[in-house]
């Protein structure tokens, strides 16, 4: 009996020998026709490189999710007349022998990735540093693919160097987060009274209903914490803003830090502006 593994790499399926009882993976609906007893590049076959591809970014927070250290490779076993697909479980270098609930598990899912092609998962929000309720209101007006609950999706059907194409939408969807985070930008998407937060905090719109705070100072740890407490009118009031000045100031501190309640971003200038006139 024939196999092989496949590895994706770029455009090509690289293929190489292994033996037959080393092969322990969940079954694809994906087959090449056998020529004269042989698997050949020309045999006919109803998957491409990219189906793999998209399979393998669509069902990786899902498998990761079992297991965070699990990841994702592709081999062929013969099959009746075909050479069948199947995906395999890999953990530190060796192949995972999946246990029967971790099988149905998975083989209960399977479709519901496949079926995602042509689109392939570029960005997900199940493994990330940023707050959650952020992405959520920011991946959508990235404009950067498909938005579909809480992640993104792009079609790269046809695109001969799509492995570098998802690397270079991956680093853009990346480098502009950071960016958005770095510099407070939020979206005041279920905020009730849209025009009175903009004038409390001086806030400025960006496109696709994005805004950033237009700060001369820098007073609260994390712009986008600080904006998204003040949305909840639990927290609206209780806004503090904290201010390094030293701890040999005049003024009384914690630890050099100046904490004050304050309910707008005048009230911020102000405080700065009387310290610095003294």
């Amino acid at each position: 009996m024939a196999s092989c593994t496949l590895c994706v790499n770029d455009d090509a399926i690289l293929e190489h020998e292994f033996k037959v009882s080393q092969v322990v993976g969940i079954m694809l609906p994906y087959y090449r026709e056998i020529n004269n007893y042989l698997p050949s590049p020309v045999s006919r076959s109803n998957y491409t490189p990219y189906h793999l591809f998209c399979l393998k970014n669509n069902i990786a927070p899902f498998i990761n999710s079992i297991d965070n250290t699990y990841y994702i490779g592709f081999s062929t076993r013969e099959n009746k007349n075909v050479m069948s697909a199947t995906m395999d479980i890999y953990k530190g270098g060796n192949k995972v022998i999946l246990n029967d609930d971790i099988s149905r598990l998975i083989n209960r899912h399977l479709y519901s990735f496949i079926d995602l092609y042509p689109y392939c998962l570029v960005y997900d929000i199940s493994h990330d540093e940023y707050p959650e309720q952020w992405l959520k209101t920011i991946l959508p007006k990235l404009e950067c693919g498909m938005y579909k609950d809480g992640s993104i999706f792009v079609d790269f059907d046809g695109v001969a160097n799509f492995s570098s194409r998802w690397q270079d939408i991956h680093d853009k969807i990346n480098n502009t987060l950071k960016d958005y985070y770095n510099r407070g930008v939020i979206s005041l998407d279920g905020v009730n009274n849209i025009d009175d937060f903009i004038d409390r905090w001086n806030l400025v719109k960006l496109r696709n209903g994005l805004y950033e705070p237009k700060w001369e100072y820098r007073f609260a740890a994390d712009n986008v914490s600080f904006l998204y407490g003040q949305m909840d009118d639990k927290n609206s009031n209780n806004a503090k803003a904290m201010l390094y000045i030293g701890e040999d100031s005049d003024i009384d501190t914690h630890e050099g830090w100046l904490i004050k309640t304050v309910d707008t971003y005048k009230e911020v200038v102000d405080i700065i502006e009387s310290i610095f006139s003294n």
